[in-house]
């Protein structure tokens, strides 16, 4: 397999429909790291959902392989396969970007959202990315290098999303040095789905940082 060479970490599987079909490849995949001499598991997959099974798939498809380390929607292929229609208020892809999100989140792997195909309507490629970070997802496929700021904007923490992470952290921690046991925050009581939340905004803000 010509692609598995140096720099090459995964792979993008399109069209994949259930488990067996990413269970297929992670086997193809293990078979040419046995001949390449390289560590079983190297290659990691990131399937497309791009039908009508596999987005009733999604979370077959997520825990087929060990190798799966995200999921991204494709919105173009699936309303083919559905014969439905991409409105222009995006209704018809809610449905299928909240199950994509919430199967791979139920399976501990990353979202990916669909591209936005009105590549110069940025006023509407910014909605969309508020409904795909309100939806879960981690991320968004673009088509033209003029939407990553914007989108590298909606998916990075935020400078006030950092500070209250960071103030709710405290409060909490102070919260049980002293024995309360609640802490409160701007009126709001901090419970520990609030503080898992506040954690993983530092890691994502941590994990920025070390790649720029």
């Amino acid at each position: 397999m010509q692609l598995t060479i140096a720099g090459v970490d995964g792979f993008m599987y399109p069209k994949s429909q259930r488990g067996e079909d990413v269970y297929f490849i992670d086997k193809l995949l293990e078979t040419i790291e046995y001949d390449k001499g390289v560590p079983i598991g190297t290659y990691k997959l990131i399937p497309l959902i791009e039908t009508t099974s596999a987005v009733m798939n999604v979370q077959e498809i997520c825990k087929a392989s060990p190798r799966v380390i995200a999921i991204a929607y494709g919105s173009e292929d699936f309303v083919t396969d559905l014969e439905g229609i991409h409105d222009l208020d995006h209704k018809s892809l809610f449905t299928p970007r909240a199950m994509i999100a919430m199967g791979a989140r139920a399976t501990g792997v990353i979202p990916i959202d669909t591209v936005h195909v009105r590549v110069h309507d940025f006023e509407d490629l910014e909605k969309n990315l508020k409904t795909s970070k309100t939806l879960g997802f981690e991320g968004m496929l673009v088509l033209n290098p003029k939407e990553i700021p914007l989108v590298h904007q909606y998916y990075s923490p935020t400078d006030q999303e950092v500070l209250d992470a960071k103030e709710m952290l405290i409060l909490s921690e102070k919260a049980k040095e002293t024995g309360e046991g609640v802490a409160i925050m701007n009126g709001k009581f901090i419970g520990p789905p609030m503080i898992k939340a506040a954690e993983k905004v530092l890691l994502k803000k941590n994990l920025i940082e070390r790649k720029k």
